[in-house]
C-alpha cells in the first residue's frame, strides 16, 4: 500500500481501514434453469417443425405421383373401340386415314389413337383397321 503525503505540511495522511472483501461463493449447476427450459423449448419447436416439413414432403409425392401416374396411364392405354371399322384401300396411309376419319382431332393424337389398337405393323390393302371412339 502506498503512503499519500499532504504536500502542505509534509506530514503522512491517514488512510482508512480497507474494507473488507467480499467472500466469493461456489454456486452449483451452471445455468439457470430458465436457460436450460428455454433450450428445451428450442429443442422441442426444432423436432416439430422436422416431423411436419417430413410429412407435407410425403403427402407431396403421394399426390403428384397420383397425378402423374394416372396421366401415363391414360397416355399409354389403348383407347376405347368404337366398333367402326375401315377397310384400307390402295395409297391410305396412317396420316391420310387419321386426317379423313377424325377432321377434329389433332393428327398426331389420331394416328397413335388407329397405332394402338391396330398394331404398329404396316398397313395392307384390304386390312380391316379398328377405329377410336374418337373418331366418331
Amino acid at each position: 500500500m502506498a503512503a499519500v503525503i499532504d504536500l502542505r505540511t509534509g506530514r503522512q495522511v491517514p488512510q482508512p481501514a480497507p474494507s473488507p472483501r467480499p467472500q466469493l461463493r461456489v454456486l452449483e449447476g451452471g445455468r439457470s434453469p430458465s436457460a436450460r427450459v428455454a433450450r428445451q423449448t428450442y429443442l422441442v419447436r426444432r423436432a416439430a417443425v422436422a416431423v411436419v416439413a417430413a410429412l407435407v414432403i410425403v403427402v407431396l409425392a403421394q399426390v403428384l405421383g397420383g397425378l402423374v401416374g394416372s396421366l401415363a396411364g391414360a397416355m399409354d392405354g389403348v383407347p376405347a373401340a368404337s366398333g367402326a371399322v375401315h377397310v384400307v384401300a390402295p395409297g391410305d396411309t396412317m396420316w391420310s386415314l387419321a386426317g379423313d376419319l377424325a377432321p377434329g382431332l389433332d393428327r398426331r393424337v389420331a394416328v397413335d389413337d388407329l397405332l394402338a389398337l391396330n398394331g404398329e405393323a404396316p398397313l395392307r390393302v384390304g386390312q380391316d383397321l379398328r377405329l377410336p371412339a374418337s373418331f366418331g
